[in-house]
């Protein structure tokens, strides 16, 4: 799907036509939409990377003045139908409810765990894997139902700490993750707990990429309303809340804090549009570099369309 998106927007740009594009832009949003269901961790991730790709199609489409006011309209409505942290969230739910309701597939999944180590040879990889299956089988069930009990409760905490209200607080996740922290430095915790040691501490990074996705969202709609505007009138918006309701029904909310997204028109004819970004602190638009790996910079400004070292422009 890397590849498909990417040919299909990069046909777009280069025939610039409007019908071409929006039409790539419809189908990988409902592979977005089907990726996320059931709701899963990995399929959440899976609907955010798809997502990224549509939202390509509309900064470029935007950047090139493709679409005229109704097709911009029907892009907003539809990019609205997509609340990607919500959707973690649920994922977050979904997993705590399977690991408890399903301990054997849970003991499959985790057998694995004890096996990440260097082999040398496939004598020695042959049998550290039995010395870890039989192990595990051997743990005393007190254990497995211990691990499970931490996974629900400390996924428990993360939904109730750290989500409030459809936003995130990063600053109530340092207290989370040193608690989790205190059983994966415990080798005996780790090796009673090792869902809770090993499959918890991902989480963090998880969530900041599914905020990302959310702002990256979220300012695409807003990136929409501002064009609608300018093709209404002539000119951007002096302030961000003038486009509500007539060119966006809600001005979407930064799910970092909940408080509003900053933007600035500027003398050229462009603006700048971004989210405080993880660290829930305005750093005047400066742009954090993206790690397919790691997910997005938690140190800077998340910014809609970037076209300099400094500031989100389009």
């Amino acid at each position: 799907l890397s590849v498909g998106p990417g040919s299909v927007a990069g046909a777009c740009r280069a025939e610039g036509r409007a019908g071409r594009a929006l039409t790539a832009f419809r189908i990988i949003v409902r592979l977005a939409q089907a990726s996320t269901m059931p709701a899963i961790l990995a399929g959440c991730r899976a609907g955010q990377a798809m997502l990224e790709c549509a939202l390509d199609i509309v900064r470029d489409g935007l950047a090139q003045g493709l679409w005229n006011d109704a097709q911009l309209a029907q892009i907003e409505a539809e990019l609205a139908e997509f609340h990607p942290l919500g959707e973690f969230q649920e994922s977050v739910r979904g997993e705590r409810a399977l690991f408890i309701a399903s301990p054997e597939e849970v003991n499959a999944r985790a057998e694995p765990m004890f096996t990440i180590i260097d082999f040398r040879s496939a004598t020695s990889e042959w049998l550290t894997r039995t010395f870890c299956r039989v192990t595990w089988s051997l743990r005393p069930a007190g254990w497995m139902a211990r691990d499970l009990a931490s996974y629900a409760t400390f996924a428990q905490d993360w939904l109730a700490q750290v989500m409030r209200n459809g936003c995130i607080r990063p600053w109530a996740v340092a207290d989370w993750q040193a608690r989790v922290g205190a059983v994966r430095r415990s080798a005996m915790e780790s090796f009673r707990m090792p869902l809770t040691a090993i499959g918890l501490p991902s989480l963090a990074n998880t969530a900041r990429c599914a905020a990302y996705s959310q702002t990256q969202l979220d300012l695409a709609r807003i990136a929409c309303a501002l064009e609608r505007c300018r093709l209404s009138t002539g000119a951007l918006p002096t302030e961000i809340d003038a486009l509500a309701p007539h060119w966006i029904d809600r001005l979407p909310r930064d799910p970092i804090g909940g408080s509003r997204y900053i933007y600035r028109p500027e003398e050229t004819g462009g603006y700048a549009l971004y989210g405080k970004g993880w660290n829930a602190r305005d750093d005047g638009g400066r742009v954090g570099a993206i790690n397919p790996l790691l997910g997005p910079s938690s140190a800077e400004d998340w910014v809609w369309a970037a076209r300099d070292e400094s500031v989100g422009k389009l």
